[in-house]
């Protein structure tokens, strides 16, 4: 491995606060625990620094094992992996791929992106899905009040002027929620709550219909989707959603 290979690594490592320990055996690709689910070029879009995961390999460095470190499968969970550098030094980090995630989520905090520029398809007054905890602040300023969440890695935050609900997963705005008398409107159609379910369909597409709620699905990307949600009452929209979950 070339010297700014391993320099790059170490400094990655370190901003990740790893730990290291020595581990001398090897283990074979095919057995590298859902590997398979986290290969490719990622990013951490507020440093720049990349990770590069290979069938064998971690920025260069081999992958000496890999093993379930929580979540319900491979591909929707996390994993524990343990590299060495040129000289024998071991690391061990986490990487997690959750589903409906566009991201992995490196020692259950930090997002690294497929891309360095940000993807998505709708946006809310300035506010789009992949968002870090400080873009959102910067542009609608600091939550009224911090509402009780049902995991430590889960936050959800509520804004009284634009009557809207945050929900942030590992450090990333997954969920925005506009309430009845929101004044925010989505960017791209200028539509909200007080606007007319049929100006939805002929904008997005005919809506589907899961357990009374209405919902499209719009694709941003590869392994990349959005959903829009409406939940209707007898009065008219309840509230509307974008989200990268589908309803539930």
């Amino acid at each position: 491995m070339k010297k700014y290979s391993i320099f790059m690594l170490l400094s990655f490592l370190t901003a990740l606060l790893a730990t290291s320990f020595y581990m001398p055996q090897s283990t074979s690709a095919e057995e590298i625990y859902g590997l398979k689910y986290r290969e490719g070029t990622w990013y951490r879009r507020d440093t720049g620094q990349s990770l590069e995961i290979t069938s064998t390999t971690i920025n260069g460095c081999p992958i000496l094992n890999g093993e379930y470190d929580g979540g319900e499968a491979a591909g929707n969970g996390f994993a524990k992996y343990t590299i060495t550098d040129d000289n024998g030094k071991t690391y061990v980090f986490t990487i997690g791929k959750i589903s409906g995630f566009p991201c992995l989520i490196v020692n259950r905090k930090i997002p690294f992106f497929p891309s360095i520029e940000p993807q998505y398809y709708e946006s809310i007054n300035g506010l789009y899905l992949g968002m870090a905890p400080r873009d959102v602040i910067n542009v609608w300023g600091q939550p009224t009040k911090v509402l009780e969440s049902k995991r430590s890695d889960e936050i959800k935050v509520y804004y009284e002027k634009q009557k809207a609900v945050l929900r942030f997963d590992y450090n990333v705005l997954t969920t925005i929620t506009l309430y009845t008398n929101s004044p925010c409107c989505f960017d791209k159609s200028g539509l909200n709550c007080q606007s007319p379910k049929i100006q939805f369909d002929g904008f997005y597409g005919q809506f589907k219909v899961y357990d009374g709620n209405d919902y499209i699905e719009t694709k941003v990307a590869e392994h990349n989707y959005e959903y829009i949600i409406i939940k209707k009452s007898l009065s008219g929209i309840e509230h509307i959603t974008l989200s990268y979950f589908g309803p539930m």
